[in-house]
């Protein structure tokens, strides 16, 4: 069984008997981004650079894709659960990024190394392992390009948000950015997507500046209302509570 570290995952209808070596990235595609078939012995496993950074791609056979994975029990958004044909290609940070990945310049590279490959292998989706989610390759593609434009970090692709059944929210996938978890409660008058529109704000946040230390209390999104953070004790979670202020309505 192969152990999956990679945060990234290409899902693909790729040909039985393709390797790694096969990819021969077109266009600008193909001018950017440096193969090395040399680094690694294995023929399953490549360095691949892009703007001077260092990542390794691993094949996943259909059965590693699928059995190591579990595809069926990851979060889902804006995708169907592939097919059991489809085959993997994984995407690490190299020995020069360990650690790094929560810095701004080595996840748009990641992400946009991400994005060019499943161009052409024709992914059909993505996986975001630290947040256990399975993403339409549309949508991550889209999300990808506006963050490597200078837009804000692609929250819903690499951050997981659970509804739970009494009204409160969590994430999973922050902690890959700041060492921290949200777990979010809102007054019973807001709705799903008022509370959300907050968490998404709160987790980006959250995901640019790092953890939440300490207790604090803050101004909210609209006049009159509080939030209050409250992390435990040891930081890898923090509770935040939304005070109303009788509107929920972001201007």
């Amino acid at each position: 069984m192969v152990q999956i570290t990679s945060p990234l995952i290409l899902l693909a209808e790729l040909p039985k008997d393709f390797q790694l070596s096969d990819l021969n990235l077109s266009g600008k595609n193909g001018e950017r981004i440096l193969f090395n078939t040399q680094k690694y012995s294995d023929l399953e496993v490549i360095e691949a650079i892009l703007d001077g950074m260092a990542f390794t791609l691993t094949h996943l056979t259909r059965d590693e894709t699928h059995q190591n994975l579990e595809i069926e029990k990851l979060s889902k958004i804006f995708c169907k659960t592939p097919r059991y044909t489809v085959s993997g290609i994984a995407i690490s940070l190299g020995d020069n990024l360990s650690g790094g990945g929560h810095i701004t310049p080595v996840n748009r590279a990641l992400l946009e190394l991400g994005y060019m490959i499943g161009q052409d292998i024709q992914a059909q989706a993505i996986i975001w392992v630290p947040a256990n989610q399975l993403v339409g390759f549309d949508y991550f593609g889209e999300a990808t390009r506006q963050y490597v434009d200078g837009g804000p970090l692609p929250i819903l692709v690499q951050v997981a948000i659970k509804d739970n059944e009494d009204q409160s929210f969590q994430t999973t996938g922050l902690s890959y950015f700041a060492g921290q978890e949200i777990f979010l409660s809102a007054p019973e008058e807001y709705t799903s997507s008022d509370t959300i529109k907050r968490l998404v704000r709160i987790a980006h946040d959250i995901a640019t500046n790092g953890r939440i230390d300490n207790e604090v209390e803050t101004d909210g999104l609209v006049d009159g209302e509080r939030i209050s953070f409250t992390p435990d004790a040891e930081k890898k979670r923090v509770h935040v509570k939304i005070h109303g202020s009788g509107t929920s309505e972001i201007d």
